[in-house]
């Protein structure tokens, strides 16, 4: 996937940063299966951003079970 999103930076950073592991399932994160940036707001007002595959951003948003402070807290 690294080659195929060539010249984005902010992906192929969050895309190295996280080795192509989406941080919420654990899968590998292809652009077959879709991607997205996703926000999240700490305790300190900073945004934290990570690269989630489409179905666990969907989950993310639409799931009252995501504790979002607890994925800032990991690094995420």
């Amino acid at each position: 996937m690294f080659r195929e999103i060539k010249g984005r930076k902010k992906l192929n950073a969050l895309y190295k940063a996280q080795k192509g592991i989406c941080p919420i399932c654990g899968g590998a994160i292809t652009v077959e299966e879709g991607y997205r940036i996703h926000e999240v707001t700490g305790n300190d007002y900073k945004i934290t951003r990570i690269l989630v595959d489409a179905g666990c951003h969907r989950k993310l948003h639409y799931s009252k079970n995501v504790d979002e402070p607890a994925l800032v807290r990991q690094g995420l």
